[in-house]
């Protein structure tokens, strides 16, 4: 059979042509998810590049954006495609930094780019969007974010971040670092120079900035954030999450596991996803290699742990590595 470099060649159009050569390894339902996967990866790619600024010809009515989705959609895959397809100038933060230590970063890359504009990516926030510790709530805060933010005037004027959190310790210890670190020292000077005149937070303006969140955590309707529970109280958790929603466009990528594999499978014959992974060392699998993989998947799905593209790597590597054993492991580390 052919090896894996052609069905790197796969795409929508010559779908049915491929398929034939695999009549006997996928069935028909499984082909029809396959082919719908291509759908998919569209679906998700104009999202996200909507939500980065890339597509002028379509309109947003907000400016920021929340792509939600089960696990295993494609979220990440397809962002990081995005990127580095256009270049895009982005600050990448993952969901599980502090509202801290994500306000620090954005101040940073806000002072070094003034003047340009630039996305802010926060990947798999689920935990950034839950309830931070003691008083401080991060849902709470982005609302108020969001709020100056949409407060912004055409002329540019207006959109100030604002985060009132004393940061004079995270600057006295930045310049500390940054006397042997040259980053650490714009770390400093960045919160210098968007420091309150009290003394207290600091003050970003954000004319050039797009956030976009991708995250598997629903955040609530109108409807489930203002309903009464039975002791007569609704849940503040609940209100904040509407806050957001309702401040962002909010892109709901809802597939079921079906639809799921399917992007899955179309993600992985179009493209070398081990290519350049350690784990492969270099190496990549053969097409008989990648139907079991599939095979796999798809016999476990529902009961996996974990349906990442993470997870595909790390089982190629583990089928290439020891094949006579692969089934065996593959239940022990991934299936719960």
């Amino acid at each position: 059979m052919s090896n894996v470099v052609q069905l790197n060649l796969l795409t929508k159009d010559n779908f049915s042509e491929y398929m034939d050569q695999y009549a006997g390894l996928l069935n028909k339902k499984q082909k029809e998810a396959i082919l719908n996967g291509f759908d998919l990866t569209d679906r998700l790619k104009t999202y996200t590049e909507v939500a980065m600024g890339l597509r002028p010809d379509i309109l947003a009515t907000k400016r920021h954006t929340i792509i939600w989705s089960p696990p295993g959609a494609g979220k990440t895959f397809t962002a990081n495609e995005v990127v580095e397809q256009h270049n895009v100038s982005v600050l990448k933060i993952h969901g599980a930094s502090t509202i801290n230590a994500f306000m620090v970063k954005l101040a940073t890359v806000c002072y070094k780019n003034r003047g340009k504009n630039f996305a802010v990516w926060l990947d798999d926030c689920d935990s950034f969007f839950s309830r931070g510790g003691g008083d401080i709530d991060n849902l709470n805060i982005i609302k108020g974010i969001l709020d100056d933010e949409r407060d912004q005037q055409p002329d540019g004027t207006g959109g100030i971040l604002q985060y009132n959190v004393d940061v004079t310790r995270t600057i006295l210890s930045a310049r500390k670092s940054g006397e042997t670190n040259p980053q650490q020292a714009i770390v400093a000077d960045a919160l210098e120079y968007y420091r309150d005149p009290d003394g207290l937070g600091v003050s970003i303006p954000m004319n050039n900035v797009n956030f976009f969140w991708t995250t598997n955590k629903r955040l609530s309707t109108k409807k489930e954030a203002f309903a009464v529970n039975k002791n007569g109280a609704t849940s503040q958790l609940k209100i904040d999450e509407h806050g957001v929603r309702d401040r962002v466009n909010w892109r709901k990528f809802d597939i079921d596991d079906e639809e799921a594999w399917g992007w899955m499978a179309s993600t992985m014959l179009s493209n070398d996803v081990f290519e350049g992974d350690p784990g492969m060392q270099g190496q990549t699998l053969t097409t008989e290699q990648l139907m079991i993989l599939l095979q796999t998947f798809s016999k476990h799905w529902e009961n996996l742990e974990a349906n990442s593209m993470r997870t595909v790597k790390e089982a190629g590597a583990m089928l290439l590595q020891n094949p006579d054993t692969f089934q065996d492991e593959f239940e022990q580390n991934f299936v719960g």
